[in-house]
């Protein structure tokens, strides 16, 4: 019982932190070299962007704070890329996740994703013999250190999720959460700008046969998200922002509903980017706050740092 509760809790973790996608920028211009008390010659994000992930927010007066973008992954390669984020963690007031890790953030999710332990439903149950069929064969084989009895109470919303995941390389401990922990420990103020339910309300809100449509979908283009995954890290490591936004639309593109995908862009992506940056407002206007979320919600027009300067703050990359 206990091995399943940490099994549980584990798998809960993931999802707390594992539901997006990845990309990210770097600028042309210095940052050190640029005054926002004298923005003459600033330009707007989308035409200077290149490649990168830490970035400088300024606004004349007050001192700059920081937008990191993260990736769902423990890969060894990545930690090389932290020294720079945990400085400017240490050097920082206060720090914003998308979510606030704590024991009852991962009750709740635990309590949405999975079916009742005294129900008889269960995901074969709901999707039928035939398609748990074909999940098991992949499970078995792709997610082996995932339990039956673990995916087997799961909604179709929450397995479709957890297929998705990179597998871990080396401690099991994701980019967001290993920066909250070094952020613990040097008793920076921590702040979440979501709650778990706001953040998965795009999946505890459909109706059971969409749930078993998107989990259809998964195992049918499991192999292709397999291999964008993996192409996805790589890219994340070389910062190619272009690569990443193809290997992301390749994502978008293997979903064969259309009314989905405008759904998850809209409430998984651009909504939440105006919400977590009307969260974090008051403490960027106080200056030396520090943000780290999953990249690819800096991207774009409707991207997180394109709204920051809408709300008058200038972005460069981070020395």
């Amino acid at each position: 019982m206990e091995k399943q509760r940490n099994n549980m809790s584990r798998i809960s973790k993931n999802l707390v932190f594992g539901l997006i996608l990845v990309t990210s920028f770097v600028f042309s211009q210095n940052a050190n070299a640029f005054d926002p008390c004298k923005p003459e010659n600033y330009t707007p994000v989308a035409e200077r962007y290149k490649s990168g992930l830490l970035f400088e927010v300024q606004k004349c007066g007050i001192l700059p704070s920081y937008v990191f973008g993260t990736m769902h992954s423990d890969m060894v390669e990545i930690l090389k890329i932290l020294p720079p984020v945990f400085e400017k963690i240490r050097q920082s007031k206060s720090v914003n996740f998308e979510l606030k890790s704590d024991g009852n953030q991962l009750a709740e999710v635990m309590q949405v994703m999975y079916y009742d332990a005294d129900s008889p439903t269960n995901l074969e149950t709901v999707i039928g013999t035939e398609l748990y069929a074909k999940l098991k064969a992949i499970m078995d084989v792709e997610k082996p250190d995932i339990p039956e009895f673990s995916y087997r109470r799961m909604k179709p919303w929450a397995v479709a999720i957890i297929m998705q995941y990179p597998s871990d390389t080396y401690d099991g401990v994701y980019t967001d959460l290993r920066l909250e922990n070094y952020a613990k420990e040097r008793e920076v103020e921590i702040f979440g700008l979501e709650t778990p339910a706001e953040q998965l309300s795009i999946f505890t809100e459909m109706s059971d046969e969409n749930q078993i449509e998107f989990l259809r979908e998964t195992i049918e283009n499991f192999s292709l998200t397999d291999e964008i995954n993996d192409q996805l890290v790589y890219a994340y490591l070389a910062q190619d922002l272009g690569q990443m936004q193809e290997l992301a639309k390749q994502a978008m593109d293997s979903i064969e509903s259309e009314e989905f995908k405008e759904l998850f862009l809209n409430k998984m992506i651009y909504s939440r980017n105006k919400l977590m940056v009307e969260r974090s407002a008051e403490r960027l206007a106080g200056g030396a706050t520090f943000i780290a979320v999953g990249a690819l919600h800096l991207a774009g027009e409707k991207g997180i740092l394109a709204l920051l300067e809408e709300n008058g703050y200038y972005i460069n990359v981070a020395e």
